[in-house]
């Protein structure tokens, strides 16, 4: 087993038991993954300007519904502090407002 530093305390257990090369192997994929997906999205930003662009644009806001309506949403209106009601006034004056920069966008 490798000695880990503090900031890695919270990948998950297996990782940490994996052998040092297992480990780094998965973490630089990890920290590839942003860098590599800015480099494939400016290629095929100069490939293909409508389909292309409308499905990438598609592909992103999707993947933002599904965190916001299944993970963050849930678990933000089921603690128990008392503000739920100012929490889904917020949560709808912000999809008014999206809604209305879309008008202009």
């Amino acid at each position: 087993m490798i000695s880990t530093p503090k900031i890695f305390c919270r990948l998950p257990p297996v990782l940490l038991q994996a052998s040092s090369t297992k480990f780094w192997t998965v973490v630089s994929m990890f920290a590839a993954a942003t860098p590599l997906g800015i480099g494939i999205g400016y290629a095929f930003s100069n490939v293909g300007h409508g389909s292309v662009s409308a499905a990438m644009s598609a592909l992103a806001s999707g993947t933002f519904l599904y965190v916001a309506l299944n993970e963050v949403i849930p678990k933000e209106l089921e603690h128990p502090d008392g503000h739920r009601l100012l929490k889904v006034g917020a949560l709808l004056l912000g999809f008014g407002l999206m809604s209305l920069l879309a008008i202009w966008a």
